[in-house]
């Protein structure tokens, strides 16, 4: 293994919204190390107080950025912090296909910050919904999956980012939420938790289970039943879903259920109904699901 000269990578800059992992995994790849190989050489005898590339200490910063050739101040924009609105750090892993097939051949293709986000299942570059990867150099889904998609699977998608958008805006940044919705952002979070995940005595099927995509969007949307190890469902579950064609199955349906008045093509399918509020204005999914 050629370790690289004085630690200087000799790679492209970060890309606008890139990742510092991002980074580091292309430099990896330049000098065929392992990535965590790459960050422990990169820190030495002080790795132990570097933090970790996602959120690396002051010092830490400082030799990333001598290794760059870039002032360190410059990466800070690049940093991806473990916030309860940005996906677990394990979970990133959902890659946009239209930045994928553009890839530049043998060159990883950059990761964008903006495919961190836990409510969001879009990439703000190209307006294409994100997908798992088979590996790191191809995606298991390719352009051509994003241009068979019909204007009624597009406004599906638009809805489901939409709606993503706002609640992350209001769970997490203190924005109002839509008078005419029902319930209220914390009453939303907690539907995704009760569409998604089987009931902890493993009873009964998520709800999950009857959202029917057409054939061009089955793609993005899989309503497969998750289950996680365990125990209460909470956020922290929530966040660990790698795949953001199950998070996307669930914020449609909550979607549907917060939304009055969509027309019957944006349903997510049979048996998911409108909620219905008690006398308190406490809203539940039909069904009590």
């Amino acid at each position: 293994m050629s370790e690289p000269s004085g630690m200087r990578w000799w790679i492209p800059p970060p890309a606008p919204d890139e990742t510092l992992r991002s980074v580091l995994e292309r430099a990896a790849a330049l000098y065929h190390w392992e990535p965590g190989q790459l960050w422990q050489a990169l820190n030495g005898e002080g790795a132990a107080g570097a933090g970790t590339i996602d959120a690396p200490s002051s010092k830490g910063l400082v030799l990333l950025g001598r290794a760059l050739g870039l002032p360190a101040r410059q990466l800070r924009e690049h940093l991806v912090d473990d916030a309860p609105w940005r996906l677990d750090p394990n979970a990133r892993q959902a890659v946009c296909p239209i930045c994928w097939e553009q890839a530049a051949s043998g060159d990883p293709q950059p990761e964008l910050r903006g495919w961190t986000h836990v409510l969001r299942t879009w990439c703000p570059r190209h307006g294409a919904p994100l997908c798992l990867p088979v590996s790191r150099n191809h995606s298991g889904l390719d352009h051509r999956h994003v241009t068979m998609l019909t204007d009624e699977d597009r406004e599906i998608l638009s809805l489901i980012d939409s709606f993503g958008a706002t609640l992350e805006r209001a769970l997490f940044f203190g924005e109002p939420w839509p008078a005419h919705w029902q319930g209220c952002p914390q009453s939303a979070r907690q539907r995704l938790l009760q569409v998604t995940f089987r009931r902890s005595d493993g009873t009964d099927s998520p709800l999950l289970a009857n959202v029917a995509p057409g054939e061009t969007l089955a793609p993005f949307v899989r309503c497969g039943r998750h289950v996680h190890a365990g125990g209460e469902n909470t956020w922290e579950h929530f966040r660990g879903i790698n795949d953001p064609a199950i998070r996307r199955a669930a914020l449609w349906v909550v979607a549907w259920m917060s939304i009055p008045g969509l027309p019957a093509s944006l349903s997510p399918g049979w048996g998911i109904m409108p909620p219905r509020s008690d006398s308190k204005g406490i809203v539940e999914p039909a069904g009590g699901t």
